[in-house]
């Protein structure tokens, strides 16, 4: 659970440390409290950030995702997501 929030914390820092540099790509982090009927209380929240090279042939992307119901008839254990990827581009 302490890696858990370690690794969420480092991605929503990693999310908001820059601007995105080039193109809007999704970039930053969301957070959402709501009711939903039959469920609960859900607490959500998310966030990814890209790099780009500057050549335009390497990008890296990580991402993180958490959530968790409570206060209502589904409430149990939080679920959470993290990954990453690496893309290269060749020239043919």
């Amino acid at each position: 659970m302490k890696l858990l929030v370690v690794v969420l914390a480092l991605t929503i820092t990693l999310c908001c440390a820059r601007p995105a540099e080039k193109k809007d790509n999704g970039d930053g982090v969301v957070l959402d409290v709501y009711d939903e009927r039959g469920s609960g209380t859900v607490v959500h929240g998310s966030g990814q950030k890209t790099w780009e090279s500057d050549d335009g042939k390497t990008e890296v992307k990580i991402y993180g995702d958490w959530s968790k119901v409570s206060n209502g008839p589904k409430a149990g254990p939080p679920d959470h997501k993290l990954g990453g990827s690496v893309r290269f581009k060749f020239d043919r």
